[in-house]
């Protein structure tokens, strides 16, 4: 799995809108839609964000 199919399947798993996860990451929506679209790679600081909202370890998504 990439970064963008881990970060999205967590979040619908979730039941987080991406709505949400952009208030709670403090992120921009557009930012994080591309992101999940694989069309953009987050920096580690906007990975931490995500992560942390999702309840993710940085490792397991870094290392894919």
């Amino acid at each position: 799995m990439t970064n963008y199919e881990i970060i999205k399947s967590h979040r619908l798993k979730a039941g987080i809108s991406l709505g949400q996860l952009a208030k709670a990451t403090e992120l921009d929506k557009g930012g994080l839609s591309k992101i999940e679209n694989g069309k953009s790679n987050p920096t580690v600081k906007t990975l931490a964000k995500v992560c942390k909202v999702l309840n993710l370890k940085v490792e397991i998504v870094e290392d894919k």
